[in-house]
């Protein structure tokens, strides 16, 4: 057996799904409803919560319906993200500093369902009071996550959550409550206690003195060095190694062009954290194959998993083929 994978990264500006076949969200065994001969489906986002039309005792399933157990995939596929439920919990401050509560944090919510058409991503933000606390209205189902964030704190992404039932089937808020470590900027454009860029230290904690770090050229364009110079158009080196998740030090390569005089391809490189963008020659690269032949992502099964970067929790997507 042939197997591809690809590995995407999304960072929490989170992002949303796209190319996503409509087998990833199989709800074939679901059951719904027909109003005004328009069949509204269970675990689908289609204005219709199922559950408001059918009594708890109802057959087949003795919830209504829509929050039958599926042994595969292994959790009630079929909860409605029309229907509603509620999310709730408090951020304090993480030790060593004593567990004060943090106000004014933002806790967002994110989840991905369905709409019959496509994949899409819904989302609800709020933020703490001046207890720490914190209470949401958030969408019923599956693969539900959480995050809290707070100026000067490293944020924090919990989940996925399934079976998040819908309150008018007796379901009760879920709680999820958070320790934020501090994640003050310092003088080198990381915070404490990491070891990566983070361009949201710009304008935080830099030194007066233009030649030291952290003074990282945000300018869209790079003039090679060639007899007639060129301005070759990049991204921000700042962002570039924040994106990427890179350590201080580390290089990155954030463009490329043909050299006209030595007719050589050419890399911008920039050392992260630190210094201007500069060109090296291009590393000779072999690709052998980048996805299975005939395969794309529309026929791809995705799986979605928490890792950390840059000392920042992110969500990682694998798409693979078999």
């Amino acid at each position: 057996m042939k197997r591809g994978w690809l590995f995407l990264i999304g960072f929490l500006v989170i992002a949303t799904v796209a190319f996503v076949s409509a087998k990833t969200y199989d709800f074939s065994g679901c059951w719904g409803s027909v109003l005004c001969n328009t069949n509204f489906t269970c675990g689908t986002l289609d204005t219709i919560c199922v559950d408001d039309f059918f009594a708890p005792d109802s057959e087949p399933a003795n919830d209504g319906g829509c929050t039958k157990w599926y042994d595969d995939p292994g959790y009630r596929k079929c909860i409605d993200p029309d229907c509603m439920t509620c999310v709730q919990g408090k951020i304090i401050r993480a030790p060593p500093n004593p567990p004060d509560p943090i106000e004014g944090a933002t806790i967002r919510y994110e989840q991905d369902v369905w709409d019959g058409n496509d994949v899409i991503t819904i989302t609800e933000t709020t933020q703490t009071d001046e207890f720490g606390d914190y209470y949401m209205d958030i969408r019923a189902g599956n693969e539900i996550y959480i995050l809290a964030q707070a100026l000067g704190y490293i944020p924090v992404l919990e989940g996925p959550f399934f079976d998040v039932d819908p309150t008018l089937l007796g379901g009760e808020c879920i709680e999820v409550n958070f320790s934020l470590q501090n994640g003050t900027c310092e003088n080198d454009c990381t915070r404490t206690d990491s070891n990566y860029c983070d361009v949201g230290c710009q304008g935080d904690g830099i030194p007066l003195d233009p030649g030291f770090p952290c003074t990282f050229n945000e300018d869209s364009t790079y003039q090679t060095s060639e007899t007639t110079p060129r301005d070759i158009t990049i991204e921000s080196p700042f962002s570039a190694c924040t994106k990427l998740g890179i350590q201080k030090g580390n290089f990155l390569d954030i463009g490329n062009f043909t050299h006209l005089d030595t007719e050589k391809k050419m890399c911008i490189r920039v050392s992260c954290c630190e210094g201007a963008p500069f060109e090296v020659p291009c590393p000779e690269i072999n690709v052998s194959e980048t996805l299975v032949s005939g395969e794309t992502l529309e026929n791809a099964i995705k799986v979605t998993r928490i890792a950390k970067y840059k000392g920042e929790p992110v969500k990682i997507r694998i798409y693979y083929w078999e």
